[in-house]
């Protein structure tokens, strides 16, 4: 599964297959230090892609909020710019909820 994150996917409507947990992953700086990593395993349901989704503190703070458990709910997320003097992206993150027809 690739790994990928909100700035690279822009926008997604994702299924979560699994709860938030960590993994080593190489770091930003110039030797690639590993760093402790949030991610959550999501199905993109409009093209059908898996993808292991690197969750920033913003991401992972509404997963958190949404509670437990977390695999097999819809959320749409989109990604914004970055705000201005600040180190961070806005992110837009919307639990989605099926309605039988």
């Amino acid at each position: 599964m690739d790994a990928t994150s909100i700035k690279n996917l822009q926008e997604v409507v994702a299924r979560t297959e699994s709860e938030l947990y960590t993994l080593m992953m190489p770091g930003f700086d110039a030797a690639r230090t590993p760093v402790k990593t949030w991610v959550v395993e999501i199905t993109d349901v409009l093209h059908g892609t898996p993808w292991l989704l690197i969750c920033n503190s913003l991401i992972k703070s509404a997963f958190d909020r949404a509670g437990t458990p977390l695999a097999g709910r819809y959320f749409a997320i989109r990604s914004g710019d970055i705000v201005a003097g600040k180190r961070y992206r806005h992110i837009d993150i919307i639990e989605l909820e099926l309605v039988a027809s």
